[in-house]
Formats: structure tokens, C-alpha cells, sequence
């Protein structure tokens, strides 16, 4: 993984591929138009081999946002980064989902319920979960994409 930006590299300048990195600090209060995050990302180089063996997904469906917070703990930690399919903007099973709620984006895991809701958890037990409709999900509230992987410094 290399800074796309300092090092100048773009989509698959020496075999790899930039994914758009997001810092959730920076994107509270920003909101999603047509799709596309207001703030502007750095980029960050991933080897276009490791994405195809690891993820399998088109690198174009991928971005990449910190964790902010302690909500996660112990699964992800403040400061982590999460590399997101936003393909996967549905619920087909549970799993890490990030999601802009109130112009603020999250990490949370969804769990499918019966009746097209979604339990949203967060797995530090001192935060408490909530459920959602999928049918008529609250105005505020957008599935960006599925956690495919994530990174952290030790």
C-alpha cells in the first residue's frame, strides 16, 4: 500500500490501483450527492494483484475510511482502515457495514432480522443497537458499503 498522492501514482501505474481514502473525521456534517462523498479523499495505492486475489471486486466499487471512535471495540479501533465495497450497499448478510447516519459516517455491524429489518450493533457493549426497516429506512440513513478488510498501525 503506498500514498497514491506523494508518490503520483494513479490506476494501474506499476501494477497498482488508487482507492479513494476517506478520513471519517473530515467527513462529519458532509453528505452523499448522487452517490458520490462531498469531501474530497486522498488516494492510496493498493497492488492491483492483492485487491483481485484478496477482494475480488471491481477496484472502481472501493473506497477506504478511518475508524473513528472506541463504538467497535475490540473488532476495529480508532484510527483503523476499513476498505469498503459500496457495491454492496444492501443487507444480503450480516456483516461490517459503514453507513451515514445524520451526516455523520459509521462503522456498525448489521444483522438481518426477519421482516426486511436490520439490527445495527455496535460491538463495544457500552453502546446500545437499534433496528431499522430496510423497506422504509429512516431519511437520514444511508448504507454506504460492506467492510471488505481493514488495516491497522501497531
Amino acid at each position: 500500500m503506498h500514498n497514491a498522492e506523494d508518490e503520483g501514482l494513479s490506476g494501474g501505474a506499476s501494477g497498482t490501483i488508487s482507492i479513494p481514502f476517506y478520513n471519517l473525521q473530515t467527513l462529519t456534517g458532509h453528505s452523499e450527492v448522487k452517490g458520490k462523498l462531498s469531501a474530497p479523499p486522498q488516494h492510496l495505492a493498493f497492488q492491483s494483484a492483492w485487491l483481485r486475489d484478496k477482494t475480488g471486486l471491481n477496484h472502481e466499487d472501493l473506497l477506504l475510511v478511518t475508524v473513528v471512535g472506541d463504538a467497535m471495540e475490540p473488532t476495529l479501533k480508532q484510527g483503523d482502515m476499513v476498505l469498503v465495497n459500496r457495491a454492496k450497499d444492501q443487507v444480503p448478510d450480516d456483516g461490517l457495514y459503514v453507513l451515514l447516519m445524520d451526516g455523520t459516517m459509521l462503522v456498525k455491524r448489521l444483522r438481518k432480522r426477519p421482516g426486511r429489518k436490520v439490527q445495527v450493533i455496535s460491538d463495544n457493549e457500552a453502546y446500545g443497537s437499534f433496528d431499522f426497516d430496510l423497506a422504509d429506512p429512516p431519511e437520514d440513513t444511508t448504507i454506504v458499503g460492506r467492510v471488505v478488510w481493514f488495516g491497522r498501525e501497531i
